[in-house]
């Protein structure tokens, strides 16, 4: 303050030195030795003073960055255990598509047994028709009886037409189990490129903060 060099000032082990000697000392000091000696304690407490704010700055610093850290790896494990929840719920969607794939392809090779064997049924009911009919008009030559009477081919038709509807009710049954086959697989295949893309994406935020944290 009254224009004299501040770097004559004492510092490190001088003003620790000066401090000893200035709790002992008991008699007085001329006024100028003891303005320097004000001047050496003053600047020592503001340099303590500075030194204990960087030394808070840093730890609140340091501490902020480890908190910031976990809580990030927190948020990174969260979002991997969702990612790898999602991929196992969508492989379970995928098992059960295929499940209900195996049984849709078995139902509908039943409905197309059913219909064949329904066609058979109706191919003999259709040519024994035409057997009844070449009897009956060699029964009416001959004057003879015919065996199988009209009534019996009408049921036997009827239980044919019968057998066709169930058939052709099986083949429709195959149908919407196809279907539904064909959007469950979709279902799944959306699901499972959903839970990817969000696992990739989780990865990348995962790798983004690492090279952060490294910095």
């Amino acid at each position: 303050e009254k224009g004299r060099a501040p770097g004559l000032l004492w510092r490190g082990e001088a003003l620790v030195d000066a401090r000893a000697w200035h709790a002992r000392y008991r008699g007085d000091l001329p006024a100028r030795e003891r303005a320097f000696l004000e001047a050496v304690f003053a600047l020592g407490t503001r340099a303590a003073r500075v030194r204990r704010i960087v030394v808070i700055s840093l730890i609140a610093v340091l501490s902020l960055a480890v908190a910031g850290s976990a809580i990030a790896l927190i948020s990174i494990r969260n979002a991997e255990h969702t990612a790898q929840a999602q991929a196992a719920r969508a492989e379970t969607e995928k098992q059960h598509a295929e499940l209900e794939t195996a049984r849709a392809q078995t139902e509908a090779g039943r409905a197309r047994e059913a219909e064949r064997t329904s066609q058979d049924r109706l191919e003999q009911v259709r040519a024994g028709e035409a057997a009844k009919q070449l009897a009956l008009k060699d029964a009416r030559e001959k004057g003879a009886q015919v065996e199988m009477t009209r009534e019996q081919l009408k049921d036997a038709l009827g239980k044919a037409e019968h057998e066709t509807a169930l058939a052709l009710d099986e083949s429709r049954k195959a149908r919407d189990a196809a279907a539904r086959e064909k959007k469950a697989k979709d279902d799944a295949q959306q699901l499972y490129l959903k839970a990817k893309k969000h696992a990739e994406q989780l990865e990348q935020q995962r790798t983004k903060i690492t090279t952060e944290l490294r910095k």
